[in-house]
């Protein structure tokens, strides 16, 4: 399936570091940072729904390193939902 795809360069090495997710929805979400770390975030996870019930969950990804890297976003053909859905939020910070 197709996804989403964001490049981005950080300026310093930060750890501790989050990935926010705000979607409605009963799909699973695969999210793979810098092509090689894989999550799963399912509708579960984030208390998400059809009818538009909006979740949130916080994807903690440890250290993201000083330079460039990758965050790409795809739905896993699990047959929940229709398979398609957009983002309410997406947030990236440091804790």
């Amino acid at each position: 399936m197709g996804g989403s795809k964001i490049n981005f360069r950080l300026e310093q090495t930060y750890n501790d570091v989050v990935l926010r997710l705000a979607r409605g929805g009963d799909e699973t979400t695969v999210v793979t940072i810098d092509g090689k770390r894989t999550y799963i975030v399912t509708n579960t996870m984030l208390g998400s729904g059809e009818g538009y019930r909006v979740g949130v969950y916080n994807l903690k990804l440890g250290t993201l390193k000083k330079g460039r890297h990758s965050i790409e976003l795809t739905v896993e053909d699990d047959g929940k939902g229709n398979a398609t859905y957009q983002w309410d939020a997406l947030s990236l910070y440091a804790e």
